[in-house]
């Protein structure tokens, strides 16, 4: 699994969550996203890239490098002010998962924050590599 740097602490929390349920853990490389998604173009064998840097999951898309669903969920992060301002943060009406994490660490659950944000590591929602390696 790639993982931008600025997202390892939070991706290395959440990894040990995952190693806890799931009783194996994900091998995570650090790096920059720049330098990352050089090496997936370059044929890197990750099954996962997660970075919050929309510019390079374009690049790998274009590339054919990256699901599409991969970037629908770069986007529900990234709209993530978008759709607090303009629809709002109701429960089980405009709430979406970003939001609902955002409201769970405010309100200092964050054993719920981290659960619903270990739903984002699944190579579904997260820029997923083709399925090339680990």
């Amino acid at each position: 699994m790639a993982v931008a740097g600025g997202l390892f602490p939070c991706v290395s929390e959440l990894a040990d969550l995952y190693n806890d349920m799931a009783g194996e853990a994900p091998g995570l490389v650090v790096g920059s996203s720049c330098k990352l998604a050089g090496q997936i173009a370059a044929g890197a064998p990750f099954g996962l890239f997660i970075s919050a840097n929309l510019e390079w999951l374009h690049y790998l898309e274009k590339k054919g490098l990256v699901e599409e669903i991969a970037l629908a969920a770069a986007r529900a992060l990234g709209d993530f002010g978008l759709t607090l301002m303009i629809a709002g943060n109701i429960p089980g009406r405009t709430q979406t998962l970003p939001l609902y994490i955002y409201s769970q660490i405010e309100a200092l659950e964050f054993g719920k924050a981290n659960v619903a944000a270990v739903s984002l590591l699944k190579p579904q929602a997260m820029g997923e590599t083709g399925g090339r390696g680990e």
